[in-house]
């Protein structure tokens, strides 16, 4: 956490140890008095002081603040996301890509296309990546990358499809 500094030893309303610089305090409130307000905060009896949580410093201002600024702060939690960003950013490029395929070949239809598996494959598609899966009632299931979708059809072919009611698209008015 920090310096801390024991609330016994702080005397009636100046705090002296070897380790920080002597405080005025406001016993009622456990906070340095003035403009630039230390974030000090009263644990079992004991005053600590705050710190960023990625450079370590000082932390002035509002008692719950985590980190003394915005890079600070920007960058602590860059770092905390990073080692699930590589794997993400490819499974959504991948589905991209597989929306981007199925809506080239379907362009220009009525909304439903029959192509050949092979035709997919040679352009790159990925028939294990999809947001989605419907399944009929005669027990057909449509495999979605988002609105995009595709069923597989005896003989190797492939029936390409779009979503026309997907819940989060703009409705024309």
């Amino acid at each position: 956490m920090g310096k801390t500094i024991n609330a016994r030893d702080r005397g009636s309303t100046m705090h002296k140890c070897n380790v920080c610089k002597p405080l005025p305090f406001d016993v009622q409130k456990g906070r340095k008095k003035g403009n630039g307000q230390k974030s000090l905060f009263l644990v079992e009896g004991i005053f600590m002081e705050r710190h960023c949580l990625f450079c370590n410093k000082p932390i002035e201002g509002r008692s719950d603040k985590k980190f003394c600024d915005d890079y600070c702060r920007s960058s602590y939690n860059y770092n905390k996301n990073a080692g699930h960003a590589p794997l993400v950013r490819k499974i959504v490029s991948i589905l991209k890509k597989n929306r981007k395929i199925i809506k080239e070949l379907n362009q220009g239809t009525s909304g439903t296309t029959k192509v050949s598996r092979e035709e997919l494959l040679a352009k790159g598609f990925d028939f294990d990546y999809y947001t989605n899966i419907y399944h009929t009632r005669a027990g057909d299931a449509y495999f979605f990358c988002f609105e995009m979708g595709y069923l597989k059809l005896d003989n190797e072919k492939i029936l390409l499809v779009v979503k026309d009611n997907h819940p989060l698209q703009e409705r024309e008015t």
